[in-house]
């Protein structure tokens, strides 16, 4: 585990040096600007070279509901587009530690608030890369348990997880669920289950793996689930909370949904429009057939790993649990509309890393591992430069 992390430090202490070194392109407004709730207070730049990069697209909602909350937008753009749980976990960190023990012109600045979304973000990869090792480790070995989350960091979509983005905590709250139900805390489990839904409104799919998991433990005697069927009610009722939150800020309580179905073609299920237009080249310009080709090479990835997964967890415990938690995690957001961010969707999927892992061995591993880490910094050049190809 030593390792991991010193691998994770270099890597990352490198691409923020990048981002410091990066002053070749016009900001906008300075670092304020993310306070602004008009229609383009998630694209707009920021003054800083550091802060930009690490909020980009979604990062500057996700700043504004931390420190400001939701507001009922302009022109029908609203932040109520973003489930609160990565922004409410970051006002919670400020209103815990920086509150009590700075003083009020440090706790206030926005250079700290931006700081502790950076480093929720960061804390959370890393408490759950060490699940993650723990859970390969037990299942795979050691040996497969490092290369699987060597891949995890080196990734080229793992850039998101640094970022002031919800992917980190989502990871974080996936892992955690899934370990508690194998232990059989099945009321935790679901607990994180419903805090990965209060992250994203996909996080309720994760009461599909915890409930796998609480069946096999009882060797799939459904009768013995009794009243823990009960515990499942607390997911929906974390999404219903958060919508009623909402309708409070705009008067609706279908906001989220109507932001996604509106301003991002999402959230259709099943739309199967979206798989047809990323293979579609007609009418794209260069970076929308380079975020398109981006999205069909993690797709089919994607769907090759799953395949392996299949055979790699033959005989080991709590496989439909897991296969079904790649599945339903993968297969909704593709089916659901415009498709934009798979990349993102996919680079939560844990235990495709070691199905990848699985089958490298000597130079075909080092050189699959080395190319992950180059594109992996070109796609973070590309991001420094707001290019839209990984969003």
């Amino acid at each position: 585990m030593r390792r991991l992390l010193l691998v994770y430090l270099g890597v990352r202490v490198f691409w923020l040096l990048l981002a410091l070194a990066n002053g070749l392109f016009p900001y906008g407004a300075d670092v304020a600007s993310w306070q602004e709730s008009d229609a383009g207070f998630r694209y707009r730049r920021l003054e800083n070279r550091f802060f930009d990069p690490h909020a980009r697209w979604d990062g500057k909602a996700y700043l504004q509901i931390s420190y400001l909350g939701y507001d009922d937008g302009w022109e029908g753009r609203s932040n109520t587009a973003f489930f609160p749980g990565y922004p409410w976990t970051v006002r919670t960190v400020h209103r815990a530690i920086a509150r009590p023990l700075l003083p009020e012109a440090w706790s206030e600045s926005l250079e700290l608030k931006f700081h502790l979304a950076h480093g929720t973000s960061t804390l959370a990869f890393l408490l759950a890369l060490f699940l993650i090792f723990g859970f390969f480790k037990e299942r795979y070995g050691e040996d497969l348990a490092t290369k699987a989350c060597l891949l995890l960091i080196c990734a080229p979509t793992s850039i998101v997880f640094s970022c002031v983005l919800s992917e980190s905590v989502f990871l974080l709250a996936l892992i955690v669920a899934v370990r508690l139900a194998q232990r059989g805390w099945f009321f935790s489990a679901v607990m994180a289950a419903a805090f990965a839904a209060s992250v994203r409104v996909l996080g309720a799919l994760v009461a599909v793996p915890v409930f796998f998991i609480i069946l096999e433990r009882m060797e799939w005697r459904w009768r013995d689930m009794g009243v823990k069927v009960l515990y499942f009610l607390l997911i929906p009722w974390v999404v219903m909370g958060v919508m009623l939150r909402m309708a409070e800020v705009n008067g609706s309580a279908y906001a989220y949904f109507h932001q996604q179905r509106e301003f991002f073609g999402h959230l259709v299920f099943p739309d199967f429009r979206g798989l047809w237009e990323i293979i579609d080249p007609r009418g794209k310009g260069v970076w929308h057939l380079a975020r398109d080709l981006l999205q069909v090479g993690v797709s089919l990835l994607a769907l090759g790993a799953g395949w392996r997964l299949w055979r790699l967890d033959r005989e080991r415990p709590f496989r439909l649990a897991i296969l079904a938690m790649v599945a339903v995690l993968f297969t909704v957001p593709l089916l659901s509309g415009a498709l934009l961010s798979m990349p993102r969707y996919v680079a939560v999927l844990f235990p495709l890393y070691a199905a990848i892992a699985s089958l490298l061995r000597g130079r075909a591993w080092w050189a699959f591992l080395a190319a992950s880490l180059a594109l992996q910094g070109t796609l973070w050049l590309l991001w420094i430069h707001n290019r839209p190809v990984l969003i």
